[in-house]
């Protein structure tokens, strides 16, 4: 879990939590510069902190010691571009060094159109103190119509300190733009860049495609001999497509299929059925091994789709997805059976209003695991939340084993001046009854989670009070009573708090 926490910044929201935040989502927010992971444990905090220059950006990670009662750095990242070449360098924290030492680097070159021409990866000899080791790169060139004409796979050579080729391809095209022939390329012992095999296509008049051919390249004969190819037949009457697998039989020089995939569309063009059969060689009969039949009906601000799997119409496992929109609040659902029974159910809700997504959650039958995400423009943060249904309750009380928060700007919430005198070491709020806003008081030195909870027990906000004063706005929720959960350390306290 730590390894995955201290993965790369750019993906722990699409990765961990299974969206992706932009920022026309938070208004003009903008880049957030500073991240604060929590996970359940008190005593893990984690800090992404940005650097932003004018090619890039360094994001430092540190983790909260309660201990020593300071941040301990942990990893870095540097983002930077230099001549259209973009790198990325990650470094962990050397304790005995007092120092940063560099792990590995990636470096990207992307061209106007946002292909990619250059991929490398390189690893850090901490001995020889620089980039060597095992490195890789893929380089690849298009032509005037975006067509991909090339790649070529290398490692570096670290006896020669050279860039050794061990994989090469060329593309060409036909008239209406479709590959006709990718040719593969491979070193020999020599590393001379010999042929190794070769894919030729061939097309109908009418642009659709009706023979892959795979050949190897033969060194003892010194040319491509066959090796298999697909074939395909297409209906006359109806909108179906079959693609035969053929093997070579190069002794009595013909071609044997193996198995076919019959896929079968609507007259939206839409796939609607996808079967594959293998052949038995005994009885030269067709077996169905893999039957898919998809459905999809729309109406009005609705869509429902059905997707089974049923080889030789014996039906295993089906799934339905239903999606609704209703005043703004969009609703996806995705139910799977199996053998006719349920066996997962997944749901989530987006809350749009004004074209903008401002909550989502996602509830999961299989783990009791749930999504919650929101935005507070009036603290400028975006929440993040995971929650986890208590296994041996017999409620539906959930907690939250991870919270993410992002911040964006550095200023702080307005704090009321009339502060009441509180005792060192204590953890309160105030005022209660409260109206726009409550104040959180953590004057424990520690880290502290508040949680506000509906009466029932649902979670309604969540978030980090470790300043000495808080404030939590309470604008979004209606006047009633609700339960303040404070935890830090191993204290937490549930107190009734009044909203008017």
């Amino acid at each position: 879990m730590r390894k995955l926490l201290f993965g790369s910044i750019l993906i722990i929201v699409s990765f961990c939590f299974g969206i992706k935040v932009q920022a026309s989502q938070i208004n003009d927010l903008g880049a957030p510069d500073s991240i604060l992971y929590q996970l359940n444990d008190l005593n893990k905090t984690y800090k992404t902190v940005y650097q932003y220059k004018v090619n890039g950006f360094t994001a430092t990670t540190s983790q909260f010691d309660d201990n020593a009662f300071k941040w301990i750095p942990l990893k870095q990242n540097i983002l930077q571009t230099t001549n259209g070449v973009e790198t990325l360098i990650e470094k962990n924290f050397n304790a005995a060094a007092d120092s940063f030492i560099s792990f590995q680097k990636f470096e990207t070159k992307t061209d106007s159109l946002g292909r990619c021409l250059l991929h490398a990866f390189f690893s850090w000899d901490s001995i020889a103190s620089n980039w060597k080791g095992i490195n890789f790169k893929t380089e690849k060139s298009f032509n005037a119509k975006g067509n991909l004409m090339s790649f070529t796979n290398s490692e570096w050579d670290t006896i020669h300190h050279v860039w050794s080729v061990y994989a090469t391809g060329n593309f060409s095209y036909n008239a209406a733009g479709n590959p006709d022939t990718i040719s593969y390329f491979a070193p020999n012992t020599s590393k001379e860049l010999l042929p190794s095999s070769r894919i030729i296509n061939s097309y109908l008049s009418n642009g659709k495609q009706e023979l892959e051919t795979v050949f190897t390249y033969n060194t003892t004969s010194g040319s491509f001999i066959p090796s298999f190819r697909y074939r395909y037949v297409y209906g006359d009457t109806i909108n179906k497509t079959t693609r035969y697998l053929e093997l070579s039989d190069s002794i009595h020089n013909q071609w044997n299929i193996f198995q076919k995939t019959e896929m079968l569309f609507d007259k939206q063009g839409n796939l609607s059925s996808h079967v594959v059969s293998d052949i038995d060689t005994l009885s030269q009969q067709w077996v169905e091994r893999y039957r898919q039949n998809i459905s999809a009906t729309a109406k009005d601000n609705s869509l429902q789709a059905f997707i089974s799997y049923a080889p030789n119409n014996n039906e295993l496992a089906s799934e339905k997805y239903n999606l609704n929109n209703l005043n703004g609040a969009v609703m996806l659902s995705d139910t799977l059976y199996e053998e006719g029974l349920l066996s997962a159910y997944n749901q989530s809700q987006f809350l749009i209003q004004n074209g903008t997504i401002t909550s989502f959650s996602n509830k999961n039958s299989n783990n009791n695991t749930r999504l919650e995400w929101s935005i507070d423009e009036t603290n400028k943060t975006l929440n993040v939340n995971q929650f986890t249904r208590l296994a041996a309750s017999t409620t539906k009380s959930e907690e939250i084993n991870r919270s993410v928060i992002f911040y964006f700007g550095t200023s702080k919430p307005t704090i009321e001046t009339n502060v009441p005198q509180i005792k060192a070491g204590k953890l309160t709020f105030y005022p209660n009854p409260a109206h726009e806003n409550v104040t959180i008081a953590n004057v424990t030195e520690q880290s502290c989670i508040y949680r506000i909870l509906s009466i029932d027990g649902k979670p309604l906000k969540t978030g980090f009070a470790n300043e000495q004063l808080n404030t939590i706005p309470l604008s979004n929720l209606p006047q009633g009573a609700y339960i303040l959960q404070l935890s830090s350390g191993n204290t937490t306290i549930s107190r009734i708090l009044i909203k008017q």
